[in-house]
């Protein structure tokens, strides 16, 4: 199996919303607001004062044009769910999207009708959970998909999808900002060491993971940097079909013993240019110094546990 990862098409997403004092009028209004409330993305609440009914669509696409096929898949989201316990619809899904690209108005209303879940994750009641949240698609949601084409899903909340009208504040945001690579290393030696690094994806805005039978699409690729300088010098292979939040390693060799090295992990995916390359902060080990009387980097012994 074959994983590709797929970033948002819209980097700055926004829901399409609308508020009225009758909740009828607020979840049936053929048109809505494009635009965010604060950072939600997602969310279906009664908030008083004012006392005011809150109906918000996310909408979220993804050029999938390059997919050779798919089999299974996950929607990626970082970001907080709020459910207050009155509230009691804290389930997230994923239906079909019908929406513009950009959003427009209308979409609120074309989205209305389409109550199907891909899938649902719940995350909490009556707090706020701050992290990533993975939403595996069931059977329809991956049908949703669209290889050689654009996939167009949207977000709702239980009481969206249900028409129950909601008693307290639900709502889903996303995260700010960039994904962050998480990099470290092990089993350092004299000549040697081990580089590591989380792959968190490109940025924090939603991602779809998809799995399926057939050669790795070329991007996005991670690797590491390294050398006694920061301006690195090295670099290891690029590396592809890396699952999200997959630990991934590279061993490098040829290291001079008892040397300062630094090192850094990359993703890169041209296709979010200016967002396309993303780095983890700098970090730097010392490659072990040989053996007292050594005149060589000397061998690990598997057997002795010692030098020869």
């Amino acid at each position: 199996m074959t994983i590709a990862i797929f970033t948002c098409l819209q980097p700055n997403v926004n829901q399409v919303y609308q508020q009225n004092a009758a909740y009828a009028t607020a979840h049936n209004a053929p048109n809505g607001v494009v635009g965010a409330t604060g950072s939600a993305l997602v969310q279906n609440a009664h908030t008083s004062p004012p006392a005011l009914y809150w109906v918000g669509r996310g909408l979220v696409s993804f050029d999938t044009a390059l997919l050779p096929g798919k089999t299974s898949a996950r929607l990626i989201l970082l970001g907080a769910g709020w459910a207050e316990a009155d509230g009691g619809q804290a389930r997230l899904h994923v239906v079909q999207g019908v929406q513009h690209i950009p959003a427009v108005a209308a979409d609120f209303g074309n989205e209305l009708p389409v109550t199907m879940s891909g899938g649902s994750i719940a995350f909490g009641t009556p707090s706020i959970y701050p992290g990533v949240f993975q939403i595996i698609l069931n059977s329809d949601g991956v049908a949703m998909i669209n290889p050689g084409g654009i996939t167009k899903l949207c977000l709702r909340l239980d009481g969206d999808i249900l028409a129950s009208v909601p008693t307290g504040n639900n709502v889903f945001s996303l995260a700010t900002g960039s994904a962050n690579l998480g990099a470290g290393v092990t089993d350092i030696r004299t000549n040697r060491a081990t580089l590591l690094g989380v792959f968190r994806g490109v940025q924090f805005f939603p991602q779809l993971e998809v799995t399926y039978d057939g050669d790795p699409l070329t991007y996005p690729r991670v690797r590491f940097e390294y050398g006694e300088t920061m301006s690195f010098g090295n670099v290891t292979p690029w590396q592809t079909s890396v699952p999200l939040f997959s630990t991934l390693s590279a061993t490098v060799t040829g290291l001079t013993p008892d040397t300062y090295y630094y090192y850094r992990a990359a993703a890169e995916d041209p296709s979010l240019a200016p967002y396309g390359t993303r780095y983890s902060t700098v970090s730097a080990f010392n490659t072990l110094a040989p053996p007292a009387g050594s005149k060589k980097p000397p061998t690990l012994d598997l057997i002795g546990g010692g030098y020869i």
